[in-house]
């Protein structure tokens, strides 16, 4: 992403050089990435599954069920 704004103000498009192996060596170079990348997908993976098993119930009103069968 840094060469491609770095370049784009001379109009060069960079996407057209780069290949799939400079993408993996920047990941593989550092591997903070990779530790950043796998925690935010684990913790959005137990946040849904937790999100999942805390749905509310359906039969029960609540708030905005009375404003909006209130209003309407």
């Amino acid at each position: 992403m840094y060469l491609y704004v770095l370049l784009n103000n001379f109009s060069v498009d960079v996407f057209n050089f780069i290949e799939i192996s400079d993408f993996l060596l920047a990941l593989i170079s550092n591997p903070l990435l990779i530790t950043l990348y796998t925690a935010i997908i684990v913790l959005t993976a137990i946040y849904l599954n937790w999100r999942s098993g805390h749905m509310p119930d359906p039969s029960k009103t609540t708030v905005l069920k009375k404003l909006y069968y209130g209003f309407g």
